[in-house]
């Protein structure tokens, strides 16, 4: 199977190291960034990168686009004419229902784009990203599309447990979207508000123990792609913001009123409900 990898950040280079480990050797980048090209092809974990390679693409049995959301569609459409009706299409976004507008509004008829969401990231941007490790009993989501046929979302399923990745599951873009907002935007949101929060110390870090590098681990962001990822579930993303607010306002009114047994209810139902999603 011949692949081509649309953009070699941390999640196009990780899955190309993890494809390359799985023993696929007909794998090609491709990067805008020369320098992350050269990167690749000492890493071994590509055949080729290059800035552009056309025939590469016209070749490809298979492609990964793993570029931001609002680079995905644009993409296609500048390239799909040289696609074989037999080439397979994929994505790697964090959000879906924008993207797949957006795209099933210009694809060609005989191609078929399967849209998929690693549910594996780095905080780190870019090739030094690299860690083809973090997929090993990962989920991973399929977001399904009328157009798709069985053999290529099995085939895709398939090819991300060959990386190491766990639990591959099927949802709709509705159901994906209002989700994500919740189990890892609002995450996000949470973090970076917190370390923006911090009191003028310099010594912050020195009172700092296993809880506070935990939640703030993934306020070191990127910040253009998820700035994009924020705007694309606007509405999704406010639902769970206001939600937590009012969560947040529940404990700041136990906490004025010196209420404990607020406080204790707060505490034992977020305990009970953590417990129900993780057994540890």
């Amino acid at each position: 199977m011949k692949i081509v990898i649309v953009g070699l950040g941390a999640i196009g280079s990780s899955f190309a190291q993890a494809l390359t480990q799985a023993g696929y050797q007909e794998i090609r980048g491709i990067d805008q960034n020369p320098e992350t090209c050269l990167k690749a092809e000492e890493l071994g974990i590509v055949k080729t990168a290059q800035t552009e390679d056309d025939q590469a693409l016209s070749q490809a049995d298979l492609i990964f686009i793993t570029l931001h959301p609002q680079a995905v569609a644009p993409y296609v459409e500048s390239k799909q004419d040289l696609f074989k009706s037999t080439c397979l299409l994929t994505d790697v976004t964090g959000i879906k229902r924008d993207v797949m507008d957006q795209v099933e509004a210009i694809l060609r008829p005989d191609l078929d784009f399967i849209y998929a969401h690693p549910m594996r990231g780095s905080e780190k941007a870019g090739i030094a990203g690299l860690n083809s490790a973090q997929f090993r009993g990962a989920n991973a989501l399929l977001v399904v599309s009328q157009r798709n046929q069985e053999s290529h979302l099995e085939l895709i399923e398939a090819l991300y447990r060959a990386m190491g990745f766990q639990e591959v599951s099927r949802v709709d873009a509705e159901s994906h979207d209002r989700a994500i907002a919740y189990v890892s935007q609002l995450m996000h949101v949470l973090a970076v508000a917190a370390v923006n929060s911090a009191p003028n110390c310099e010594d912050t870090v020195q009172f700092a123990g296993n809880s506070f590098q935990e939640l703030t681990r993934i306020a070191d962001v990127n910040a253009p792609l998820w700035t994009d990822l924020f705007l694309h579930n606007q509405d999704y993303l406010l639902e769970s913001i206001e939600a937590f607010e009012k969560e947040l306002v529940r404990v700041k009114t136990a906490l004025k009123n010196k209420d404990s047994d607020q406080l204790q209810d707060a505490f034992q139902a977020s305990t009970q409900q953590r417990r129900e999603w993780y057994v540890d």
